[in-house]
């Protein structure tokens, strides 16, 4: 999938409220990468323990966590590849940064656990 990757990033609470307001612009990178993951979904989610690999290609050098970047994917892709971001009980994650002219973006495999 081609997008410079974004992390999850960390909710706010209100101090007024206490109301939970997820980090800026979260939601918007959750539906453009499901917009991108759309065509390579499966016809109905896995059922069942899924693996999920991932690694992150960085556009620019920065500052980013990988719990935070995969959670945007986990999220991202309930509904398409699996029912439940608690279905994922294995994988392996990996982020790096671009070489000279290659593309930022993911790349994901996502299949069945034994």
């Amino acid at each position: 999938l081609q997008a410079d990757p974004r992390s999850k990033g960390n909710n706010k609470v209100a101090a007024a409220t206490g109301v939970v307001l997820p980090a800026k612009g979260v939601k918007a990178a959750e539906n453009a990468l499901r917009e991108l993951a759309l065509e390579h979904a499966p016809p109905s989610p896995l059922v069942g323990r899924v693996r999920l690999d991932v690694e992150f290609v960085l556009a620019a050098k920065r500052k980013v966590d990988r719990g935070n970047l995969l959670k945007l994917i986990e999220d991202a892709f309930e509904g398409l590849f699996y029912e439940d971001d608690s279905q994922v009980s294995a994988g392996d994650v990996a982020k790096r940064y671009a070489r000279e002219g290659e593309p930022a973006g993911y790349r994901v495999s996502v299949s069945g656990c034994l």
